[in-house]
């Protein structure tokens, strides 16, 4: 499956806000379910597939790892296959609001966090896809 990222709304079909049973429905069961340090619940379905955060049953946030299927896409650029300083420099072109916390560079206008891409660090790098609810989304 490609990933399409829709900034701040969706991943393909995996919209911001669904409840875990309207995600299990597009994506299925997952292989296993967590809670995080946090309380939130996380539903995890294998390195090739996305991680799926919750609040209050609600989707906020959708981790994914270089080894997704698919590849991840914004606007054509692959965030998983193309170098890491070339997807820092696009995201920082759509979102001058950037920061950097705990690792992460954070686009809170495109609802994006980088952890190991700057610098590039293999066995560190994460994409992290969130929606209006979550914590990093206000610039």
């Amino acid at each position: 499956m490609v990933w399409l990222i829709t900034p701040r709304v969706a991943v393909s079909d995996l919209r911001f806000g669904m409840s875990r049973e309207d995600v299990e429905a597009v994506i299925g069961v997952p292989g296993s379910v967590k809670t995080t340090r946090t309380g939130r619940t996380r539903l995890e379905y294998g390195q090739t597939s996305p991680a799926l955060v919750f609040v209050d049953d609600a989707l906020i946030e959708i981790n994914l790892l270089p080894e997704i299927s698919g590849g991840l896409f914004l606007d054509g650029l692959d965030l998983m296959a193309s170098k890491e300083r070339d997807v820092v420099a696009a995201l920082h072109k759509r979102d001058d609001a950037a920061k950097e916390r705990n690792g992460f560079i954070i686009f809170p206008r495109l609802g994006i966090a980088l952890s190991g891409f700057e610098p590039p660090q293999a066995d560190q790098k994460a994409v992290t896809v969130f929606g209006p609810n979550h914590p990093w989304s206000t610039p």
